[in-house]
């Protein structure tokens, strides 16, 4: 995600840390969670994250469970498959969603180019890295507490403009 988004944040922390500085030695109170009023919070559930991106006109295919496995899905946003899973699952509710896609270069007589992902994860707030002559790029979304639709969208939306803005650079 954009590195606008990081001066936001050190904003905001400056902002809360000028705040707990000047109170009585107490960190502030967490604000309340609540849905934003034209949403609804979903629970951190995958049937939940799976019908959010469905509604946001994804296609969604729930990968079959299997024990000792991160429930995983597949998701089909305009001509790419993504791989998406959610993790610290316990009792039916999850921690975070992660989604990644990689870019096959084995065969291509091309070595992939660690500088390349180096660069790339000193801007973005996505991670870049290699594997088996592939290039791979993750973003996660804390689902904490609940989500709402925007929410995922939005992070959706932010994952897929940099997924294109990675695959300009790729050799």
């Amino acid at each position: 995600m954009r590195r606008l988004l990081f001066l936001g944040v050190a904003l905001t922390l400056g902002g809360l840390t000028a705040a707990w500085a000047g109170g009585a030695g107490q960190p502030p109170a967490a604000p309340a969670l609540a849905a934003r009023p034209s949403g609804a919070l979903h629970p951190p559930t995958p049937a939940a994250v799976a019908a959010s991106l469905r509604a946001a006109g994804y296609v969604v295919t729930l990968s079959p469970a299997a024990p000792n496995r991160d429930p995983a899905m597949t998701v089909l946003a305009g001509g790419r498959e993504l791989d998406l899973w959610l993790s610290g699952c316990a009792r039916g509710t999850c921690l975070r969603v992660t989604v990644s896609t990689s870019w096959n270069y084995q065969g291509r007589g091309e070595q992939v180019r660690p500088e390349l992902v180096s660069a790339w994860n000193n801007d973005y707030y996505t991670q870049a890295y290699t594997a088996q002559e592939r290039y791979f790029l993750d973003s996660s979304q804390i689902l904490t507490g609940g989500f709402t639709d925007e929410g995922l969208r939005a992070w959706m939306s932010e994952y897929l403009a940099d997924v294109q803005e990675f695959e300009l650079r790729l050799p």
